[in-house]
């Protein structure tokens, strides 16, 4: 189980049902109030699922990567089948200048989408090192990107375990949430 809190509101992704529910349990005595425990399919960009027949839980950037697409206009734009292409630390042949700001938007969104895409982490890397003069060579690069996103958009991390459960916990830091002593 895990659960991610940011301040006053979180999220917990389980597949040990007691546990939780002790979690929530201990948690309503230290924090009276209502505790909401509805399902939870979505956290920062992150979407969640639980297959009940395995027991495993799926991860993915599936609307986070939906929402970059859309916002660069890539309805036409065919998938491809991998991130970069071997021309990924070609030097420059195409040294038109294009808008820096546009570029830094489109690998901001790469960035954000590291969470749980880590196989596009060497082309986003790459993008990130002409952040301050990007050509067209450089964006044919990241549109490259974009287009294997387009094509893999449905991808995520699957965990699945027969051992026992873990506990993750992780929080950020908050004013005023300790007891004056």
């Amino acid at each position: 189980m895990s659960i991610n809190t940011h301040v006053d509101d979180g999220g917990a992704i389980l597949t040990w049902r007691s546990k939780y529910d002790s979690t929530l349990c201990a948690l309503s005595e230290r924090y009276p109030g209502t505790l909401d425990s509805t399902a939870m399919g979505r956290y920062l960009g992150m979407s969640f699922s639980y297959n009940p027949d395995t027991g495993a839980i799926t991860a993915s950037m599936y609307h986070s990567v939906l929402k970059l697409l859309a916002t660069f206009s890539t309805s036409s734009l065919p998938g491809q089948s991998t991130p970069y292409t071997l021309d990924l630390f070609d030097i420059s042949e195409d040294l038109t200048p294009v808008d820096p700001k546009s570029y830094q938007r489109l690998v901001g969104g790469a960035i954000w989408l590291l969470k749980l895409r880590f196989e596009t982490q060497l082309a986003v890397i790459m993008a990130c090192s002409h952040n301050d003069s990007p050509t067209q060579s450089d964006l044919t690069k990241v549109i490259r990107l974009l287009a294997y996103l387009k094509g893999a958009a449905e991808l995520g991390l699957t965990w699945y375990t027969e051992d026992e459960p873990i506990l993750i916990a992780s929080c950020d830091a908050a004013f005023a949430v300790l007891p004056h002593r």
